[in-house]
């Protein structure tokens, strides 16, 4: 399954350590702050309550939303995106950057 993460936080520093937080535990950025994985971060009890700290720190808001694979197959993008969704799906084992 794949999980998207949309989140609303106007803090600077604490945007910046939730994005690079989101992609060392594997999530690629869809978005500015909208990003996509394979990992549930709700069911990871050490780095969900910091989530919430953060978010709860800047009066922000965050989204996960559990998305099919028939719905990330069908997610059309334009411009210099480079997210491997075969990756993401576990349809591909290997990435090539």
């Amino acid at each position: 399954m794949i999980y998207m993460v949309l989140y609303d936080i106007t803090n600077n520093s604490i945007r910046k350590r939730i994005a690079n937080r989101l992609i060392a535990e594997g999530y690629e950025r869809l978005q500015l702050s909208v990003y996509l994985g394979n990992k549930n971060l709700k069911n990871d009890k050490k780095l969900w309550p910091v989530f919430c700290q953060w978010i709860e720190k800047d009066n922000g808001k965050m989204a996960i939303m559990k998305l099919p694979p028939t719905v990330v197959q069908n997610i059309h993008l334009e411009g210099e995106q480079m997210i491997d969704f075969e990756y993401l799906l576990g349809q591909k084992f290997c990435m090539f950057v």
